[in-house]
């Protein structure tokens, strides 16, 4: 017999709210998948858990729920991106995963259990937060804890390929993380690059080095670097 209308509205609406209890915190701290995107994972999986109940029987509730799993990875991999040396979006794809799963136990009806799932998903996702830059590990969000360094060189066009390799392999070869490098045209046949640099330790001697040598450099115009902003403890 398929599942009571009222019965029905009372999971659905179960699912809408937790999900939307997950992106609202995802929507304060300016993650990518805020309150819209998770309230909607959460209630279409509480659907796809109900439909089997309208077609008279249960027996394939299990076969729904291994599709909603395979659904949301396709979902939750179209929000990973890289930047760089960095990978953004895992905590909002595994939030997503989080919400699915919520959506699929309120739309069976164990409305406790669905409520302890968001409860443990906001647990993680506002108490792990400090934790994790205690621990000084780079924010999924793209935020990185440590200190920013600013390089910025001023060159010939015909050197632009030779340094930009250099300031790639300098993060590769030190614990110096390349966040970001941009290079503009100058006049008079010159470019100038800027790079930023993430790290959890002080790391100025390196970059003294490097602008010590790029100065003596045929080609150079000029180099220099800054700290941008140290890392709040």
């Amino acid at each position: 017999m398929p599942i009571p209308l009222g019965e029905f509205t009372f999971r659905l609406a179960a699912g809408f709210a937790l999900g939307s209890a997950i992106g609202c915190e995802r929507q304060l701290h300016h993650h990518m998948a805020g309150l819209k995107t998770n309230a909607l994972v959460a209630t279409g999986s509480s659907l796809f858990m109900m439909l089997p109940l309208f077609m008279g029987g249960v027996e394939s509730a299990s076969r729904v729920g291994a599709q909603i799993i395979t659904g949301i990875g396709f979902l939750g991999g179209g929000v990973i991106l890289r930047d760089g040396f960095h990978v953004r979006g895992l905590n909002t794809a595994a939030t997503l995963w989080c919400s699915a799963a919520v959506g699929t136990i309120a739309g069976l009806g164990e409305y406790w259990a669905a409520s302890i799932g968001m409860g443990v998903v906001l647990l993680v996702n506002i108490g792990g937060r400090p934790l994790s830059r205690l621990l000084g590990e780079e924010g999924l969000s793209g935020s990185v804890t440590g200190i920013i360094y600013s390089l910025r060189v001023v060159a010939t066009k015909s050197k632009e390929r030779e340094l930009r390799a250099r300031i790639v392999a300098l993060g590769e070869k030190s614990r110096l993380t390349l966040v970001s490098m941009k290079v503009e045209p100058l006049a008079a046949d010159s470019i100038s690059i800027l790079a930023q640099f993430a790290t959890p330790e002080d790391s100025t001697g390196t970059l003294r080095s490097l602008v010590g040598n790029f100065h003596f450099e045929d080609g150079v115009v000029s180099a220099e670097w800054q700290t941008v902003e140290p890392s709040a403890k």
